[in-house]
């Protein structure tokens, strides 16, 4: 891949703004699709992450270490974790277009979600990722 030398600007979910080089964000995944969506649940920024998936971005790319952007997110869970829970909320329980298998799927090291917030000791990741759409929808009739 040739670039140009192009930095872009990326405005992180606690409205901070983050330059990142051409070659990081232009750089394919393993499927070929530019790699935003990963480097946007990487940074926590759920607003992007709601956006691309609307914008029907391939949730099953993955990079070269077989990482999803949910295991990505799952694994940066400390760094940003507001902005980290909310897209691992997004992705297995707030929406029915995403199958609940997804939140299986492991890396190349044989990690998936769930191991990579256990690691991460954060119980509330743990709890969304295994939480099942039927037991959401009756938490949320609670609420």
């Amino acid at each position: 891949l040739q670039t140009s030398g192009l930095q872009y600007e990326l405005l992180l979910a606690n409205g901070r703004r983050e330059w990142l080089p051409e070659e990081r964000v232009i750089k394919p995944t393993k499927n070929g699709v530019p790699a935003v969506l990963h480097i946007a649940a990487e940074k926590g920024n759920h607003v992007l992450v709601q956006q691309l998936i609307e914008a029907r971005a391939d949730i099953f790319a993955t990079d070269e270490q077989h990482n999803t952007a949910l295991i990505i997110a799952a694994a940066s869970v400390g760094q940003n974790k507001s902005g980290h829970l909310k897209v691992i909320d997004y992705f297995c329980r707030r929406n029915p277009q995403i199958p609940a298998s997804f939140c299986a799927l492991r890396n190349i090291s044989r990690q998936n979600a769930f191991d990579l917030a256990v690691s991460n000791k954060s119980g509330r990741a743990v709890r969304m990722i295994t939480r099942t759409p039927t037991e959401q929808l009756l938490n949320d009739d609670v609420m």
